[in-house]
């Protein structure tokens, strides 16, 4: 296919895939678990997928022992970070939790990324910040190996408000420069795209394409139900149960979820209903928590609110099914994997319009889209009681199963497949690789 041409849709044959992202933790959130979804779809769908990683402690066991050509299973590869000032304070780069712009792959990491890239078709790169994306990217121009960067809402405008002087720097030193020869630029919602615009060039935009990341459903294909929730965590079945699933930061909104969950208590409408809070999942950073348990203890609420920490498979799902409603009041969510979780599981969402999806979750039925701030988030979480919402009335189980079916064809793997591989599709090393089709 000649270079550039978009017009044409193609049918993808088996290619190479060299996915990267530092760092694969799973405590590290929602981009981890992308790129790891991601890179099982693709290999399923029959091409071959490496995953280069400095932190591989999240990626499945049988992906270490792959062998090159094997499929269905991706195949990791373990890198190694350097930083000159980690040496100096004397201590391990891989223990690092953030970005710094002196973190370096060793030279024999870089050889070692070198080979596997000129070997592949295209290469994906995962965040804009990261200082060896930027290496990786300069050494498949060299090879003549197209990329793709995906910027995982890092560009919308409350993170680029984060450090907002180090960020443009590094964007305009080094980042704009891979965006700008990106064969595509990868973006979850079209609203992650509009806010990239006020980072990012005229073209690298016009290169922009608009993906749902690939979600691994097979969690919520049979659901195990809310009893195991209600045994592991003490809920009763007669209780109402907001619940909150995700890294417990700032950004996240647990204080506004604590401060409605106040107000609703004190209203008419919430005084004599039992109600519980769970708020689930790892702290970040660590002593954040703490700070959260002494916010509900302050309220009134400290009773009333349950921290068990990180949940994962049945478990987790089984909390969503105990939930009378999900609540995110999130102050930025790029895609947000536990919104389409809770939906999936049947129960109704809260969440906040700076979620990137959110104009796609409030057409499911059944998500409540809130401005994000405690009286609006409050009144979304009183109409558990005024409405019926997750009660078992049948115009409450009819709006969940419809959002579940919504949920289950908005993150169909088949489909989201083939728009990546169109996506791929677009590097001039892949030219021959394709048959022609229409859009």
């Amino acid at each position: 296919m000649p270079r550039g041409l978009t017009s044409v849709c193609v049918i993808l044959s088996s290619v190479r895939i060299v996915q990267y992202l530092k760092w694969l933790r799973l405590a590290d959130g929602g981009v981890v678990r992308a790129v790891l979804d991601l890179s099982a779809a693709l290999a399923r769908a029959g091409h071959e997928v490496v995953v280069l990683t400095a932190d591989d402690s999240g990626v499945p066991e049988e992906w270490k022992r792959e062998k090159l050509g094997s499929h269905p299973l991706p195949r990791s590869v373990l890198l190694e970070l350097m930083d000159p000032l980690d040496w100096l304070r004397g201590r391990r780069t891989a223990e690092a939790a953030a970005d710094t712009p002196t973190q370096r792959l060793t030279r024999a990491s870089v050889e070692l990324a070198k080979a596997e890239i000129g070997a592949a078709d295209v290469l994906h790169l995962h965040g804009p910040w990261t200082p060896s994306n930027h290496v990786l990217a300069r050494l498949a121009a060299r090879a003549g190996v197209p990329h793709v960067v995906s910027p995982h809402g890092m560009l919308d405008r409350w993170c680029m408000e984060q450090g907002a002087i180090k960020k443009r720097l590094s964007m305009a030193l080094i980042g704009r420069r891979t965006f700008d020869e990106a064969r595509a630029v990868h973006f979850t919602a079209a609203a992650e795209r509009d806010q990239a615009r006020a980072v990012l060039s005229v073209s690298a935009i016009a290169r922009g394409a608009v993906v749902p990341l690939v979600f691994d459903t097979s969690l919520f294909r049979s659901l195990p139900g809310p009893g195991l929730a209600r045994a592991e965590m003490g809920l009763k079945a007669d209780e109402t149960v907001f619940v909150f699933v995700s890294r417990i930061h700032h950004k996240k909104g647990v204080g506004v979820l604590l401060r409605a969950a106040a107000a609703i208590g004190a209203t008419p409408a919430g005084k004599g209903r039992p109600f519980r809070v769970v708020v689930a999942g790892p702290s970040d950073p660590p002593e954040y928590v703490e700070t959260m348990k002494a916010l509900a203890v302050e309220l009134g609420i400290g009773d009333l609110v349950l921290f068990p920490g990180l949940v994962s498979g049945p478990l987790k799902v089984s909390l969503y099914q105990a939930a009378s409603a999900f609540v995110l009041p999130t102050q930025q969510e790029n895609f947000g994997f536990v919104l389409i979780e809770a939906l999936l599981a049947g129960a109704p969402v809260i969440t906040t319009r700076d979620v990137d999806i959110w104009p796609e979750l409030e057409s499911s039925g059944g998500a409540t889209i809130t401005d994000g701030s405690v009286a609006e988030v409050a009144r979304a979480m009183s109409g558990v009681w005024e409405d019926g919402k997750g009660a078992d009335g049948l115009a409450s189980a009819e709006r969940s199963a419809r959002a579940r079916t919504w949920a289950l064809e908005f993150v169909d793997e088949v489909r989201i497949v083939k728009r990546f591989e169109s996506l791929y599709s677009e590097g001039a090393k892949l030219g021959t690789r394709f048959g022609p089709g229409l859009v």
